[in-house]
């Protein structure tokens, strides 16, 4: 995967969260996804503008899981270095 792709353009049916996570997944960018469709698994690693609270992190991997029907999404997110 070249490209970065936002968040929300690959995972519309995400868009269920509010607040403060809803705005860092608005500007949050895909940038490697790796599928295994016979585990149903997804790798994602995901840039965000800001730090993501681990709890927010599972809330989007399940997000993710549920809307593709996958046994488990893993998400590697990263932001800027302050």
């Amino acid at each position: 995967m070249a490209d970065r792709i936002p968040f929300y353009d690959m995972f519309p049916g995400c868009r269920r969260f509010d607040g403060s996570l809803d705005v860092l997944l608005q500007e949050a960018l895909v940038t490697s996804a790796v599928a295994d469709r016979q585990a149903r698994t997804l790798e994602l690693d995901l840039w965000l503008k800001a730090p993501i609270a681990p709890v927010d992190v599972a809330a989007v991997e399940q997000a993710v899981a549920e809307e593709f029907g996958l046994a488990s999404v893993t998400i590697r997110p990263s932001f800027p270095q302050r």
